[in-house]
């Protein structure tokens, strides 16, 4: 089950006490309503209804969600900060164990115990995603050109990989849809790729392409996510606009400028 909330995360560059700051705010009272000092930057914030992880250079750390209190802290050899948290009940934490070796670590969050140590690609792994229903997870590395997904079930056993292309590019985003059939992938080739990724409900085990490719002039996507309910694909580019596009009439149908309301100077 995915969750919603009002509240916002922001990380500040360094202030006069040459810390940086987490800052937490309620966007409908419009108030900040916690303040975190680091000493190290912070690279990415990600959170469900259960935890916030944030990850630094050299480390992620676990915080409970409701009262934003420390309860873990993992060291990694991950200089990007990548990491991915599901958003489901099992609270599964997915991070590269290694800069080189193409493998990650899977950690739960509620035991606060490693579940598994996966080899995913001979190069390192750059980007990453866990299913909403925490069923499948899927992995790419700096190569770009295949991603693979694996089964939570089967002991993280690899059973599916998907072809974005044959050239080298950097893949920006992976996310799941809903129901775990399709996978949205975006990437430094500015084209967004939608995997089928099941049929009968029994994964094929051979390379496939994708089946729907989406090219924009002048918009370079960076994230998106494909509601397979309405036919559209969420895009957010990384001019920081948002685009919500309708497969079936071939078009965009909104463009929004992701701009903040807020006082982040508190």
């Amino acid at each position: 089950m995915l969750f919603s909330t009002s509240l916002f995360f922001y990380s500040s560059v360094p202030e006069e006490t040459n810390n940086y700051f987490l800052k937490i705010y309620n966007l409908t009272s419009n108030q900040l309503i916690k303040k975190i000092a680091f000493n190290s930057p912070i690279l990415s914030v990600q959170t469900n209804n259960k935890k916030l992880v944030l990850s630094f250079h050299d480390k992620l750390q676990i915080f409970d969600f409701k009262t934003m209190e420390i309860i873990g802290e993992i060291p990694t050899s991950n200089p990007s900060g990548q990491f991915y948290l599901s958003k489901g009940e099992a609270s599964l934490l997915i991070f590269p164990s290694s800069k080189s070796k193409g493998t990650v670590k899977i950690f739960d969050t509620n035991t606060l115990i490693e579940v598994s140590h996966v080899k995913c690609h001979k190069t390192e792994v750059t980007a990453m995603a866990i299913s909403n229903d925490e069923k499948y997870f899927a992995t790419a590395s700096k190569k770009g050109t295949i991603i693979r997904i694996f089964s939570f079930k089967k002991s993280s056993k690899h059973i599916c990989q998907v072809r974005r292309g044959s050239t080298q590019r950097r893949i920006y985003h992976i996310s799941f849809s809903k129901d775990s059939n399709y996978l949205t992938v975006t990437s430094a080739s500015g084209t967004i790729h939608i995997f089928k990724i099941r049929e009968n409900n029994t994964f094929k085990t051979s390379t496939n392409r994708s089946f729907s490719e989406i090219k924009f002039i002048n918009f370079l996507p960076h994230i998106a996510f494909l509601d397979i309910e309405k036919d559209r694909v969420h895009i957010v580019g990384s001019n920081g606009k948002l685009l919500i596009y309708d497969s079936k009439k071939n078009s965009s149908k909104k463009i929004y400028l992701l701009t903040n309301k807020i006082n982040l100077i508190d």
